[in-house]
């Protein structure tokens, strides 16, 4: 590689933050991608939290949503499943369904918002008809039983669960702790 190259290069990176603020939104998430995955940077949460929460006071939507994310992850910025809620909160009120879905997750386990399956099942809902495809699954599963049936006796006897499914299962009971709900929203998230 051409020391010119690299002269360049950090030349470059060195102005993208300026860059990124004055050109458009979008420029701001994806430095603040790089700086989250290290991507050419040195990997620092907390800087790509602040380039996501400038983009979301601006009203990226999807740096709302993103932002949020850290909040629940405690990534660069302390947890805090109330912030987390707000910022999707604002992404959802734009119209992002994965926002709407995450939305529908913390009301129904009670995280950072009051626990409510009902408004739990609107905003999975509104995700559900946009063509989230998680949204609509889960929509399905709570729908199905009552409110008052707990998920395990919705299974019957003798149902063996992955350890991933009980957990889940323990979930939609509301038992257990803080580090079993963020496994279990986190879970619900990658399905």
């Amino acid at each position: 590689m051409s020391s010119r190259f690299v002269t360049l290069a950090i030349i470059g990176l060195m102005l993208l933050p300026a860059a990124a603020h004055a050109a458009e939104l979008s420029a701001l998430d994806k430095l603040a991608l790089r700086y989250a995955e290290g991507r050419g940077v040195r990997q620092d949460y907390a800087k790509a939290a602040g380039y996501l929460h400038q983009s979301a006071v601006d009203g990226d939507a999807v740096a709302q949503d993103n932002l949020a994310y850290f909040y629940t992850q405690g990534l660069g910025v302390k947890r805090d499943y109330a912030r987390a809620a707000a910022w999707y909160d604002k992404a959802a009120a734009q119209g992002s369904a994965d926002a709407q879905y995450h939305l529908g997750m913390l009301s129904y386990l009670g995280l950072g918002v009051p626990k409510n399956r009902d408004t739990a099942m609107n905003w999975f809902h509104q995700a559900a008809a946009q063509g989230h495809q998680t949204a609509a699954y889960d929509l399905e599963l709570i729908s199905a039983r009552p409110a008052s049936q707990s998920a395990l006796e919705s299974l019957g006897n003798g149902t063996e669960l992955s350890p991933e499914a009980a957990l889940f299962l323990t979930f939609l009971q509301g038992e257990g702790g803080a580090e079993a709900a963020d496994a279990a929203y986190w879970l619900m998230s990658a399905m």
